[in-house]
Parts: C-alpha cells; sequence; structure tokens
C-alpha cells in the first residue's frame, strides 16, 4: 500500500487495485526504540474503526506486524483517547464558569 499524500489532517491511500481512499488522520507518533512511525486514521464516515499502520520518509506504509507492535499502538491510542476525554471535560467545567461583572 502507498500513500499518494499525507498532511496533519489527511491521508490519500491508493490500494492495491489502484483506487483512492482519504482518511481523516487521528494523530501520528513515533518510536524512536525501533526507528519506525505510525498513522492512526479512520474514514469520515466510520469514525469508530481506527486504522493504524506503520510509514516511512517515502510514504510506504506497512501492516502491523507484532503483538509487541500491536499492544504499543492500542495503549498510545488509549492515552490519547484519555487525553481527549479531559481535555472536553475540561472545556465543559469552563463553560460552567461565570466572571466577575465589572460595574
Amino acid at each position: 500500500m502507498k500513500s499518494k499524500k499525507m498532511n496533519d489532517d489527511e491521508i490519500t491511500i491508493i490500494d492495491d487495485d489502484g483506487e483512492e481512499m482519504t482518511y481523516r488522520i487521528l494523530f501520528t507518533y513515533d518510536n524512536e526504540d525501533r526507528g519506525c512511525s505510525y498513522v492512526l486514521f479512520f474514514a469520515p464516515e466510520s469514525e469508530d474503526e481506527i486504522i493504524a499502520l506503520r510509514y516511512d520518509e517515502d510514504g510506504n506504509l506497512y501492516d502491523i506486524e507484532s503483538d509487541e507492535e500491536f499492544d504499543e499502538i492500542e495503549e498510545v491510542l488509549n492515552a490519547f483517547q484519555d487525553d481527549q476525554d479531559e481535555a472536553e471535560a475540561d472545556e465543559d467545567s469552563s463553560d460552567d464558569i461565570v466572571g466577575d461583572e465589572v460595574a
């Protein structure tokens, strides 16, 4: 599989049949110990189904091959989702705060 283009928000992938599909990027991260980069993304119509692949600087995409990599990605994704939940909770609680009025 090869990505045609990848920016901060979207990745366009060319599948084995030559079809282009565009997905929204959730986030990317690097594992310096392994020397690998990962991208987690989803189809706009299916936000609950997150896809994770390894990628290189040339835009080549690779399947996750080991249980160790899969477990790491799951851990990173869970931490990301926890951070998002906390940020949303903080945002909701700040909406309830009413500032002092100046007369």
